[in-house]
């Protein structure tokens, strides 16, 4: 599969150009990877109850049977009857437009690249230090690299008194983080992955009210346009990451 990668040789300071022709990564420096990070997607649901806690907003406990108040969090947990065991599936289940049945997550992973579905033709392979941290420090709460660390793992601080040629490199990383960012291909796959989830955001939004699991109250009217805020949610994930990469390529 060809991929966009930076340089043959990963450790060349002075290379910073996608080869045109290579079909393949020099071996072991390569991994394959999704264009929209999975956290992006599971992190969408931290967002939203970060955005409800700022609100002061609760929700009430679906069970017909409980006067509790929830996070949007456990709302969610138990309204789609999540588990932290694997092994443990969820029982709340739903076809949309005579498709599968499947719980929510299911629903949003079922247009999520797989090795078993339509859209494995979108996964990229990209250097391993491209791609982590350099790349994948974007989209959560990390720094792309630390300027202090520890005897284990070196900080750029220690790295610039002991080690320069690292910093560079780790400098490389992140221009390479940047260039896959912005290379046409991979832009048209983050817009293409993007609005697929927020299509299937939308029709959950129009699915959840009329799937009311036994001895529920029917999905809470006010968690609306789901589909909405996802761009809201991506907008401002754009937005963070090129401020961290800007930030951490002005401290290197």
């Amino acid at each position: 599969m060809a991929a966009p990668r930076l340089s043959a040789d990963p450790f060349n300071c002075k290379g910073y150009q996608w080869p045109a022709n290579s079909r393949y990564e020099p071996q072991r420096v390569g991994e394959t990877e999704h264009v929209l990070e999975w956290q992006s997607v599971t992190g969408f649901i931290d967002w939203l109850n970060a955005r409800y806690q700022r609100l002061g907003t609760q929700f009430q406990d679906p069970a017909t049977t409980s006067n509790q108040q929830l996070s949007f969090c456990k709302y969610v947990i138990k309204y789609w009857d999540l588990h932290t065991d694997n092994n443990q599936a969820s029982q709340y289940r739903f076809a949309i437009n005579n498709g599968a049945t499947m719980n929510p997550v299911e629903h949003l992973a079922s247009v999520y690249p797989s090795n078993n579905q339509a859209h494995s033709h979108e996964f990229v392979l990209l250097q391993s230090d491209i791609n982590a941290p350099a790349k994948a420090n974007l989209w959560n709460e990390n720094q792309i690299y630390a300027a202090s660390g520890s005897t284990r793992a070196p900080g750029m601080n220690q790295y610039m008194r002991t080690n320069p040629r690292m910093v560079i490199l780790r400098l490389r990383w992140m221009v390479g983080a940047r260039k896959y960012l912005t290379d046409a291909r991979t832009g048209n796959l983050l817009v293409v992955q993007k609005t697929r989830i927020h299509d299937k955001l939308a029709e959950l939004d129009a699915a959840l009210p009329q799937h009311q699991p036994a001895g529920f109250h029917q999905w809470d009217p006010t968690i609306g346009n789901l589909a909405a805020l996802w761009d809201t949610y991506m907008d401002q994930a754009f937005i963070k990451a090129n401020a961290k990469q800007n930030a951490s390529s002005s401290a290197g």
